[in-house]
């Protein structure tokens, strides 16, 4: 059995796919296994992949039919057999003693998360270094606090590269991705960890140089409101943090009104989206429309009043402003060609 298991998701990354896996079968710790999987690319991805494979026997290459990231991560997880598992995304470049030195923490046995740091580059091609102030073990009491701290304003705790998990930490609360997400699926994961008494090591060690993406406006807002609520109650009733609470009041009230508003953009209906989080008392009790404007504010207000008929009136004027707004930028642009 292998030390580390190292999970690999790939599809169509020839241009930084070589450059990864030469970091990877580099590690200056050398007792791993790579399971990459092969997501159904349709460039070069496959046969460099298979390549390296044929010159290197710690390397499987698996394969699906495109099924996006998630499902990839979970088949990999299905065929791990390391202590450890390092995820890996194949246009990131990771460091070449990452491994050894997280591995050789004196306290790494105590621990079912090893965490280093890791440098982002951001879209303008800036690099900047993202590490915690502090180092050391934490136990399940004073994680949220750290991620409350960090999470928000830095991604440090949602994001997998930059963490060795003990795989029989994974096995035992059963975790896995949720293959509907398109977004945040890495903090998902991880939320489900940090929520069974996971003990995590902070080091200061950098795991990855990470190359930021746009954002995807075609996200489920839904499912990410699901999962703020999911932290929610883990940091605020299941820790007992509650000063934290306005802070998860305007969070989850911007998720929901972004929920009912952008559902057209992923072929959703609105009114039922809305009817769905009605239905949550819970939710709607902790939502506020202090911090909220313009429609916004509007959506959450009439989903506190469960007033649907004054909801609907403000998203068909939404509608009309937003497409009246359109054919004025058309026409303004048209008048600009003809001049």
């Amino acid at each position: 059995m292998p030390e580390v298991s190292i999970i690999l998701p790939v599809y169509n990354e020839e241009n930084h796919l070589q450059k990864t896996l030469s970091a990877l079968c580099t590690q200056t710790f050398r007792d791993f296994e790579l399971l990459a999987v092969d997501d159904g690319s349709t460039d070069e991805s496959r046969r460099i992949l298979e390549r390296f494979a044929a010159a290197d026997a710690r390397i499987t290459v698996l394969a699906q039919h495109h099924g996006g990231v998630s499902r990839a991560r979970n088949l990999a997880l299905e065929a791990a057999t390391g202590k450890w598992v390092w995820f890996v995304d194949s246009d990131d470049l990771p460091f070449l003693n990452f491994l050894e030195k997280a591995l050789h923490e004196p306290q790494s046995n105590d621990a079912d998360i090893l965490m280093g740091s890791y440098l982002k580059m951001d879209l303008n091609g800036e690099i900047t270094r993202i590490a915690l102030p502090k180092y050391g073990l934490i136990d399940s009491e004073t994680l949220p606090v750290c991620f409350m701290q960090a999470q928000y304003e830095t991604g440090y705790f949602g994001y997998l590269w930059n963490k060795l998990l003990r795989r029989e930490k994974i096995l035992s609360v059963n975790a896995v991705f949720d293959e509907s997400m398109t977004l945040a699926e890495d903090l998902q994961f991880l939320v489900q960890l940090y929520r069974a008494n996971s003990r995590v090591l902070l080091t200061p060690h950098c795991a990855m140089q990470y190359a930021a993406h746009p954002l995807r406006r075609e996200a489920d807002h839904f499912k990410q409101l699901l999962l703020q609520k999911e932290i929610a109650h883990w940091v605020i009733t299941e820790q007992k943090h509650t000063e934290f609470k306005p802070f998860f009041r305007k969070k989850l009230s911007a998720y929901t009104a972004f929920s009912v508003l952008y559902a057209p953009d992923i072929g959703l209906d609105p009114i039922t989206k809305a009817k769905e989080i009605m239905k949550d008392e819970a939710l709607c009790a902790l939502l506020s429309e202090a911090e909220l404007h313009g429609v916004f504010r509007c959506i959450v207000h009439c989903l506190k009043q469960q007033n649907l008929p004054a909801l609907q009136l403000h998203l068909a004027a939404y509608r009309a402003a937003k497409h009246a707004k359109s054919i004025l930028k058309g026409e303004n642009t048209r008048a600009l060609h003809s001049a």
